[in-house]
């Protein structure tokens, strides 16, 4: 898995903002938003991305993250590129180095292959809210 002897390893967070595509036209905005689902999948399928979700309304205009499973900026570029809500500059990305470990993959890949739009982990014994 590439991690050191604490189970940690270099990843890239991106910080998706919205950005200066302000285009009014629903069915343009829809094909963009579909195109960026099914690059997520397509992400999650080669094992590069480990992290993905919306982040709620907020005042600096962050739409959502992404933790890419990749060292060099550089690489980490070329395949947010491929989405095209971010290649038509609808969202910006604003990327960051860290090291962390991280166990997400794997709800990720549960969530496209059982269709799941979102669930809750919890510990045993803890009460759901």
């Amino acid at each position: 898995m590439g991690a050191d002897d604490y189970g940690m390893k270099q990843y890239v967070l991106v910080i998706l903002k919205t950005g200066t595509n302000t285009t009014d036209d629903k069915k343009y905005k829809d094909s963009l938003f579909a195109g960026h689902m099914d690059n997520i999948i397509r992400l999650v399928k080669i094992n590069k991305l480990v992290v993905a979700g919306p982040l709620t309304k907020n005042e600096k205009n962050y739409r959502g993250i992404f933790i890419l499973d990749v060292k060099p900026f550089e690489e980490a570029n070329a395949l947010l590129q491929t989405d095209p809500a971010i290649r038509e500059n609808y969202w910006l990305q604003n990327c960051i180095n860290g090291t962390a470990r991280l166990h997400c993959q794997l709800i990720l890949k549960l969530q496209i292959k059982f269709g799941i739009k979102g669930f809750e982990i919890r510990n045993k014994g803890q009460e759901t809210r």
